[in-house]
């Protein structure tokens, strides 16, 4: 898909000019706001069969057998998977987030990474994107991760250059007009800025 496709996809889920805050009741009462719903609510039953297979997909292979799914602790336009690794002798920790969209067949894999305390475990800085971890150290993991949804969903993997596209004039959640991009509308309801 392209940028104008994109576009006009989210402005089939997310009302044009309607604040998502000061107008909750009639942002509520949308019918993309309803049809956001029911298309999440829908894929889940329509996709039960994929997403188990997904999971016996990951477990089967060493690399990826400790990727959790997280999909049920947050009301996202996407399934979130998250592989953690940490390196002890550093004391870091890396994450390597899937999220595979529920409203188009697309899917976003990143890198994350945070300093850690080891006794008691504790997070001790927020986790930060590292592309470098991408391309160099954790390239088979990503590469695996990548032909599994690949297989099972048929999706393909979101371009980059499109995730920070600010979508005009739309806002959801607590994400105002000016600050909802392609990533917001389509995988996760945060700035993906943040990670960088």
């Amino acid at each position: 898909m392209n940028e104008t496709e994109l576009k006009y996809t989210a402005y089939e889920y997310y009302p044009i000019g309607i604040d998502s805050i000061k107008q909750r009741e009639e942002y509520n009462n949308s019918k993309e706001f309803k049809k956001l719903l029911f298309a999440v609510n829908q894929f889940y039953k329509v996709n039960e069969k994929k997403i188990n297979l997904l999971n016996d997909e990951f477990r089967l292979h060493p690399l990826t057998k400790n990727i959790q799914d997280l999909s049920a602790l947050d009301f996202d336009r996407c399934l979130t998977f998250e592989l953690d690794i940490l390196d002890e002798s550093t004391k870091v920790a890396f994450k390597i987030r899937l999220v595979i969209s529920i409203l188009i067949p697309y899917f976003f894999i990143y890198a994350l990474q945070s300093k850690v305390q080891l006794k008691p475990y504790k997070q001790l800085t927020l986790p930060v994107r590292k592309r470098e971890l991408e391309s160099i150290k954790f390239v088979q993991e990503i590469e695996l991760i990548a032909n599994i949804v690949k297989k099972v969903f048929q999706y393909d993997l979101f371009q980059e250059k499109y995730l920070k596209f600010v979508i005009p004039n739309v806002s959801h959640s607590d994400i105002r007009e000016g600050d909802f991009t392609f990533f917001n509308a389509f995988f996760r309801g945060e700035n993906f800025s943040l990670y960088e």
